[in-house]
């Protein structure tokens, strides 16, 4: 029974790992740090979730901020901390991508400075616990994913929440 376990979260990583790089590559630009190397520089980093509130109130990493909360702190690079980088994350690496090229393209912060974070789902593969997002740091067993097709990759030791937004995105769209 472990075995097949371990397996099943094995078959799981390498498909979170190929959905990664696959969404990551979009972004050369923009260099990836892994979940693990984050966690280990936490003193240095300010983690940016950049998924909507939606998504964050299910669970996010210990530690990070909301794009809007680093958008008032941080509105300059000259507005970082000396010897601090900023890492942002979402589900798989997309819109975290799409985020940090804007901040390195459109707002200035130097490229040595941004790094697209892998995603929560490889987050998950740590094996640390998310926390709420209402601040009271409480361990939060679940974690949400974008779209359906990621709700399959994550840690299994973790509850996976999807709402469907982008089915219901589709959905309006197809109606106009």
């Amino acid at each position: 029974m472990r075995a097949a376990v371990e397996d099943e979260t094995s078959r799981r990583k390498a498909l979170c790992e190929h959905s990664r790089d696959s969404y990551t590559a979009k972004f050369p630009e923009v260099p990836i740090i892994s979940a693990a190397d984050a966690l280990q520089q936490i003193e240095t980093i300010i983690l940016v979730d950049v998924r909507p509130a939606g998504e964050r109130e299910v669970g996010m990493i210990k530690g990070a901020i909301s794009q809007e909360e680093f958008e008032s702190s941080f509105p300059t690079a000259k507005s970082l901390p000396e010897g601090t980088v900023v890492a942002a994350y979402c589900t798989i690496g997309y819109r975290s991508g799409q985020y940090t090229r804007s901040l390195v393209k459109e707002k200035g912060f130097p490229a040595t400075k941004v790094f697209n974070h892998e995603g929560i789902l490889m987050h998950t593969y740590l094996r640390q616990p998310l926390v709420e997002e209402n601040g009271n740091e409480q361990p939060s067993p679940e974690v949400h994913t974008f779209a359906s097709p990621w709700s399959g990759l994550a840690d299994p030791t973790f509850k996976v929440q999807y709402t469907g937004a982008l089915e219901v995105t589709r959905n309006i769209c197809s109606l106009s």
